[in-house]
């Protein structure tokens, strides 16, 4: 029976050094070796780029919101990825779920199958910016913060339960058009499918074999994340300002909390992260760039490894071709300023699944799928204008700190920016 979708998630990033020689040299964005649109065969790859094209990010998210809504078709859905369950593959995420994505989890049914101690609730945002001046906004409704690897797995045992065919280790090799569908060649063995669907992530390979993929001018912007065990001091994400650089700290469970660095450049020499003299990695420097939060954490304990991702903007010349589509990062992808990946990437993958019956029932072409290419331009164009703004903030110290200090004095103005932003 062919497949109603074939669903491609994203490999396992690299970590730490590994990760910098690759992102930092500003090589991972690089084409390694797409073929035509009609065939794309990933055997081309030359061996030694080969780590480049695995450093992308672990989906899951996007990819695993689309099967539950799937099923209600017929034919089988299959979900596809290079890496193996046993050890779920983490990745460098803020961890926090808006609004929005908390109730497109909580319609999908994953919220009830996070364990004790997975997540915690947030209410509000604060930004704290380097000499002092703070402010507090109250978000409308709950949000969620959830380890990324918790995440993955609740999403995963969903899946399983609607009845989703998922694949570890299974990677999508090559594939091409037929007159009435996609033939796919995977690690183990041929599929035919109706659709192909890539959530295979920021550097989504399926995006460049498409021919879809656009450069993206400007500085890049890079990410760190690092788990610390100790109580969270605030029933708020943080997250402090400083020149070129933020930090964000994300409340994950009563245990445990998430810090991630955002920052503009590259800490590299251009071979690899530039270790300094006494082994100063580029953790340590962004350490240093926030001493006052650093100085809670004197005595907290690491309770996960340093992960990496970027360069993060992305760009897509189009969302579809016939039977094909991007959802998730794969799309598009701004900044992780505001902290709205997941729930665009939730949100995106519903968009899609809405359109799919009507656009199978007629072939599934570019056409036949525009409805969601015009949803993702509404969802993403709100999120595009949010992030960009942020960022043209954060980069102004003055300006950030007079409006922080607005927020200050009229806490309902900031209330209701946020709730117009998530």
């Amino acid at each position: 029976m062919p497949l109603l979708a074939a669903v491609v998630l994203s490999p396992a990033e690299l970590e730490d050094d590994d990760l910098f020689r690759a992102v930092l040299s500003q090589d991972l964005g690089a084409d390694g070796g797409a073929a035509d649109q009609r065939a794309t065969d990933f055997r081309d790859v030359p061996a030694d780029q080969e780590h480049l094209i695995e450093a992308e990010r672990i989906a899951g998210v996007a990819g695993k919101a689309l099967d539950a809504k799937l099923l209600a078709f017929a034919d089988p859905v299959l979900l596809a990825a290079r890496f193996d369950d046993r050890v779920l593959p983490d990745k460098a995420c803020g961890e926090g779920v808006m609004p929005a994505g908390v109730r497109e989890l909580e319609r999908l049914g994953v919220l009830p199958l996070l364990g004790p101690g997975e997540s915690r609730t947030f209410r509000g945002i604060r930004y704290v910016d380097a000499d002092g001046t703070e402010a507090e906004g109250a978000l409308q409704s709950e949000a969620l913060a959830v380890r990324r690897t918790a995440l993955v797995r609740a999403m995963a045992a969903r899946a399983r339960a609607v009845g989703a065919d998922l694949r570890f280790g299974c990677g999508l090799v090559s594939h091409r058009r037929s007159s009435a569908a996609m033939l796919l060649e995977t690690d183990r063995g041929a599929e035919t499918a109706r659709m192909l669907v890539a959530a295979d992530g920021l550097a989504s390979r399926l995006r460049r074999a498409e021919g879809l993929d656009v450069e993206c001018p400007g500085p890049h912007r890079f990410g760190l994340r690092r788990h610390f065990r100790c109580a969270p001091w605030s029933e708020c994400v943080e997250v402090h300002l400083g020149d070129g650089a933020e930090a964000y700290v994300t409340p994950v469970s009563d245990r445990c909390i998430g810090v991630a660095f955002l920052w503009t450049g590259a800490e590299t020499d251009g071979d690899g992260p530039r270790v300094e003299p006494g082994g100063v990695t580029p953790w340590g420097r962004l350490e240093r760039r926030f001493p006052a939060l650093m100085q809670r954490l004197e005595y907290a304990i690491p309770d996960s490894k340093v992960r990496g991702a970027g360069p993060f903007a992305r760009a897509s010349s189009s969302r579809t071709r016939d039977r094909f589509a991007l959802v998730g990062d794969a799309a598009g992808y701004v900044d992780a300023i505001t902290g709205e990946g997941i729930a665009l990437s939730l949100l995106s993958a519903a968009a899609l699944v809405r359109v799919l019956p009507d656009a199978l029932a007629k072939g599934a072409d570019r056409s036949r799928l525009a409805p969601y290419e015009r949803e993702f331009r509404r969802l993403f164009r709100r999120y595009a204008l949010m992030t960009r703004a942020v960022l043209a903030i954060a980069r102004r110290p003055r300006l950030r700190r007079n409006l922080l200090r607005t927020f200050q004095r009229y806490p309902r103005l900031f209330d209701g920016v946020l709730s117009a932003a998530v």
